[in-house]
């Protein structure tokens, strides 16, 4: 990626939110520079200078969704609200970007190879700091301090709200069913805690 003020730059900008935007809807194996320039409305030259290809393309675009995951991290740490509520709002926010970038958050979790920095820094965070913050707020709700407690406890709620809502987020859902907003179902889970 060439070294610009990308702040000063509005092309840089609309490419690169055109890109997410892109892979939101069509997940990145369809993402084209072409495509990306049709849509972001400028000349696919541009696009190749300010991104050189494809993966650099996309590896910033994952950069710029993974800091948004990352702050979702932060209200574990706000005080103002006691542990259930700290709690709640995390997975709410945690799940509904999920959900948002579903296609994206591939990239941030796998468990392959990794591709981009992003994703061992953001695989590195969870791990050293976001698991910590969440066995910290989960300690506050349950009183538990079992290391297995905790981590199955996490794992099956992330799992039990995440599942659901990737598959049935598609048309033909699993489900059959409506699900209710993230937020109730949130809210059902941590209250049985």
């Amino acid at each position: 990626m060439r070294k610009i003020d990308k702040k000063l730059n509005g092309t840089y900008e609309k490419i690169l939110q055109t890109t997410i935007k892109l892979i939101q809807e069509e997940g990145s194996k369809n993402l084209t520079m072409k495509k990306v320039a049709e849509k972001a409305k400028v000349n696919k030259a541009l696009v190749n200078y300010h991104f050189t290809g494809k993966e650099n393309l996309i590896k910033e675009a994952v950069s710029v969704m993974s800091k948004d995951l990352w702050a979702i991290f932060d209200v574990l740490d706000n005080y103002d609200l006691d542990a259930r509520s700290r709690f709640k709002k995390f997975l709410t926010d945690f799940l509904n970007q999920l959900v948002k970038f579903k296609e994206s958050v591939k990239y941030l979790l796998c468990e392959g190879e990794f591709l981009f920095d992003e994703q061992r820094q953001f695989s590195a965070y969870v791990k050293n700091v976001g698991l910590p913050k969440m066995k910290k707020v989960l300690f506050e709700i349950i009183g538990e301090e079992s290391r297995v407690s905790e981590n199955l406890i996490i794992m099956q709620m992330l799992g039990a709200l995440a599942l659901p809502n990737l598959i049935n987020s598609k048309e033909n859902g699993v489900f059959k069913f409506k699900l209710p907003e993230i937020e109730k179902q949130v809210e059902i889970i941590v209250e049985r805690l």
